[in-house]
């Protein structure tokens, strides 16, 4: 059950039951939250009535001069602080009409367009402690897409066997025949995701391949949230990054374009 004495005691009882629930990810969060709160009011408890628009208001000026946080970040917070007073509601612990968020509006950060990851970055994501077997199963997928020298997801999630060349597989659009190395990281993930009838089991757990791509999408949003990456991170910015990198090392863009299986383009730099 609920803690019912104030904000902060019942944010850590939900805390708790996230990390029961093995929602580790999304426990740190809230406890990142829960942290920047104290440093705040600086007194032992906080009531949920003293959380007015004026007190989010000025939480927001404290969090973005003086913890220095980006607008992003700060919208992470503020949404942590509406799930727990929503909480709160739902379990009568404050007035129902006690709504301060129909006033408060949180911010949200800078438009995220650019979608090439820098190389700290990419390691922030391939070395982020995730527990939740759907986000790291979804980080698995994005981290192989660029081993693969960015593979459309398409062909990676159709593709049926290796060779001793490689992944060998026909392009869905275009129907040219591709052959990709494997290197041992590649590989161990591949077999880590073994599918039924195709090389990864991606298909074995979805109906289709849309569905696939947005829940996929959805959980490496999070990940770029838990990184703190204020950029579209998605399961094609790995072949966008892939390609950037490539030039950067100086690839010509034919071999680029030819890769990524389309005709040349001015691709993005490091």
């Amino acid at each position: 059950g609920f803690d019912t004495t104030d904000f902060f005691s019942l944010t850590e009882t939900m805390i708790a039951e996230m990390n029961r629930d093995e929602r580790v990810n999304y426990a740190d969060m809230m406890l990142r939250t829960l942290n920047h709160l104290r440093a705040y009011v600086k007194t032992p408890t906080l009531s949920f009535d003293r959380v007015t628009y004026n007190f989010l208001s000025q939480l927001e000026d404290y969090l973005k001069y003086t913890a220095k946080l980006s607008d992003t970040s700060i919208g992470i917070h503020m949404r942590n602080i509406r799930t727990v007073m929503n909480t709160a509601r739902k379990k009568e612990l404050v007035e129902w009409n006690h709504q301060p968020f129909k006033v408060y509006h949180i911010p949200k950060g800078k438009k995220r367009t650019n979608m090439v990851l820098t190389p700290s970055e990419m390691t922030a994501i391939c070395k982020c402690e995730i527990n939740e077997p759907l986000m790291s199963y979804c980080r698995d997928l994005y981290c192989l897409i660029f081993m693969l020298i960015g593979i459309n997801p398409i062909d990676l999630f159709n593709a049926t066997h290796l060779t001793e060349g490689g992944l060998c597989y026909t392009r869905r659009k275009g129907g040219r025949e591709y052959s990709v190395k494997v290197l041992p990281q590649a590989l161990w993930l591949i077999n880590r995701h073994r599918g039924k009838k195709t090389l990864i089991d991606v298909m074995d757990k979805y109906s289709d391949y849309r569905t696939a791509v947005k829940r996929v999408n959805y959980k490496l949003k999070e990940i770029a949230e838990i990184c703190e990456i204020e950029k579209s991170v998605s399961i094609y910015s790995a072949r966008h990054s892939w390609s950037a990198y490539a030039r950067f090392l100086g690839v010509s863009r034919d071999d680029i374009a030819s890769a990524l299986g389309h005709k040349p383009v001015e691709l993005p730099t490091v």
